[in-house]
């Protein structure tokens, strides 16, 4: 084997396995929505509570959380004027982007 072709291997190798440990998270990503306009709630906050992650939401609702170790978690919704919303048993896996595993509806708190 000449000297090109073991540089060669070693940078596949090399290039292989970074891209094997990279990927070893998983993702939460979805919409926060007033459960009775069905209105995008801008600025709502959610937090992984194991591990502390967290993610506010956009001006349309959306958010995501990346790079999330698998496992199982509990995840709360909150929002100034909303009631907190806590969905346990959240699995985040390995090369999975969970979106639809929440009630992604609040609803507002009277007094």
């Amino acid at each position: 084997m000449n000297r090109f072709s073991k540089i060669l291997l070693v940078s596949m190798c090399v290039n292989l396995t970074s891209f094997g440990l990279s990927q070893t998270t998983g993702k939460l990503a979805g919409t926060i929505v007033d459960k009775q306009s069905k209105n995008p709630l801008p600025g709502a906050n959610i937090i992984l509570e194991k591990i502390s992650y967290g993610a506010a939401t956009d001006e349309r609702g959306q958010f995501h959380i990346i790079n999330i170790p698998p496992g199982m978690y509990s995840v709360s919704i909150m929002m100034i004027g909303y009631k907190t919303v806590k969905v346990n048993d959240v699995r985040i896996s390995i090369f999975s982007i969970v979106s639809d595993a929440l009630p992604l509806l609040c609803s507002k708190v009277y007094r």
